[in-house]
């Protein structure tokens, strides 16, 4: 008998362990599922956070865990709500975040869009004009001494003695002396005078002294500012059509035998340099008296710049939408108090050399020299961008080399790589990863600030 209670006792002493190791397990399950033991029907109405969907409540509260709303689980009862969002939870961490914050759509439409765009002053070469030798000879005498010198129209630059001319006086002065009666022939001579360069007044000074003049002058027809070579940054050398430098300067006599260098002579000693493109390096000229020039060589160029271009360079996808005649703002970099309105008025149909950027011009008058060659410029304008689809900049995080939005697919917001275009204050165009249909998160940003950061592998 005392032996069947000690066996009996031995085995309640086995088994009654195990009950309550059984029951703790069940009361863990429990706590786990709703720690603060709420009892939830089936067919109840079902709270739960959409970070933590461990935590159900049977009415509206806030996640004891992050502070979030707790939001509604329609039609499905707790046991079921936490089976699914468990199977969300077990997606990998950079593949889909869990999430309930507000989502958009991506709109089709058109936006206008602000271009700011980088510019320089640059030379009309319109109003650039080359003096030339008509005819070959040695500089007697300069009147001007230094690059960039302004110079009025009628100013003189010049003497220059040269056997051609001489010969052409000497025929003039004979025909007047011999045939004065022929006015075929002495029209003709007038006409080859002028041809070569000489004004009216100086002809009939020549006709009223029947004397040569050994040293002519020479005047500038144009007004302006006299320059030997324009520097590289004129459109005249960026362009690939650079002129020639104006003045080849040869040495003074040939030894000392004093004797004119021929035709063939002045043209070798000048070819090399008429075809350079180079600055002066300095002020001063290269042309200098005592030189020689041949005929047809350029001497000086004269640029007017009361009028010059504004030149603006900007990508092709964006000038593409710009039109000729459209309006655009000015200023200059170093006065922004400056702001002035042009017009576009000629878009470049090819690239520059060394340039992979459009290019836009707009022609300014300059009457008072404010704007110098040069000077750096920014323009802004509005183009109507093509038709597409546009999100809010905030839905869209730029990681540097890619640009992500976070798509809604089912109860979770996944990583997808976009592909953007223009940019507004307030929209980005979408090109690729997105359809009208889609849902993506309003604000990319707030899944970083809630550590749920996607790197894209």
């Amino acid at each position: 008998m005392k032996k069947n209670l000690k066996n009996k006792i031995r085995v309640l002493l086995f088994i009654l362990p195990l009950l309550l190791l059984l029951s703790s397990c069940k009361e863990n399950v429990r706590k786990h599922s709703d720690p603060e033991g709420v009892h939830v029907h089936a067919d109840s109405g079902v709270w739960t956070c959409p970070m933590h969907p461990q935590i159900i409540r049977d009415k509206p509260g806030s996640c004891p865990i992050c502070g979030m709303d707790l939001v509604k689980k329609e039609g499905a009862a707790a046991k079921d709500t936490l089976t699914t969002e468990l199977g969300d939870l077990l997606k990998p961490v950079n593949a889909a975040v869990v999430s309930g914050i507000r989502t958009v759509r991506p709109q089709e439409g058109t936006k206008e869009v602000p271009l700011q765009l980088p510019g320089s002053v640059e030379y009309d070469t319109r109003r650039v004009q080359v003096i030339s030798a008509r005819f070959g000879g040695r500089i007697e005498k300069l009147y001007v001494r230094y690059n960039y010198q302004p110079v009025k129209k009628g100013q003189k630059l010049f003497d220059i003695y040269s056997p051609q001319i001489v010969t052409a006086q000497e025929e003039f002065i004979f025909l007047l002396g011999s045939d004065h009666d022929n006015e075929a022939l002495l029209r003709a001579a007038r006409k080859k005078l002028s041809l070569l360069g000489l004004s009216a007044a100086q002809i009939n000074h020549i006709a009223a002294t029947r004397k040569p003049q050994y040293r002519l002058a020479v005047y500038s027809p144009y007004e302006g500012y006299l320059v030997e070579a324009l520097p590289a940054l004129s459109p005249l050398a960026s362009s690939g059509s650079a002129m020639p430098a104006a003045s080849s300067v040869s040495g003074g006599m040939d030894g000392m035998s004093g004797r004119m260098p021929s035709g063939d002579e002045a043209t070798g000693m000048t070819a090399s340099q008429a075809g350079t493109s180079n600055p002066p390096t300095d002020n001063s000229l290269s042309l200098t008296e005592g030189a020689y020039v041949s005929a047809g060589q350029p001497v000086f160029q004269i640029v007017n710049t009361e009028k010059v271009w504004a030149v603006f360079r900007g990508y092709p996808g964006d000038i593409n939408q710009v039109r000729k005649g459209q309006p655009i703002e000015i200023r200059m970099e170093n006065d922004t108090s400056q702001t002035f309105t042009g017009r576009i008025d000629l878009i470049e149909p090819f690239y520059r050399a060394g340039q992979n950027s459009a290019t836009l011009r707009v022609y300014l008058d300059n009457p008072n020299g404010n704007l110098l060659v040069g000077n750096l410029l920014s323009g802004k304008l509005r183009v109507e961008s093509d038709s597409g689809l546009w999100l809010p900049r905030a839905a869209v995080l730029d990681l540097g080399s890619r640009q992500v939005a976070f798509r809604r697919e089912g109860g979770t917001l996944t990583p997808v790589e976009v592909q953007t275009g223009l940019r507004t204050q307030d929209w980005v165009k979408i090109l690729s990863g997105l359809t009208a249909q889609d849902e993506v998160a309003a604000n990319a940003q707030y899944l970083v600030d809630s550590e749920a950061f996607v790197h894209l592998e």
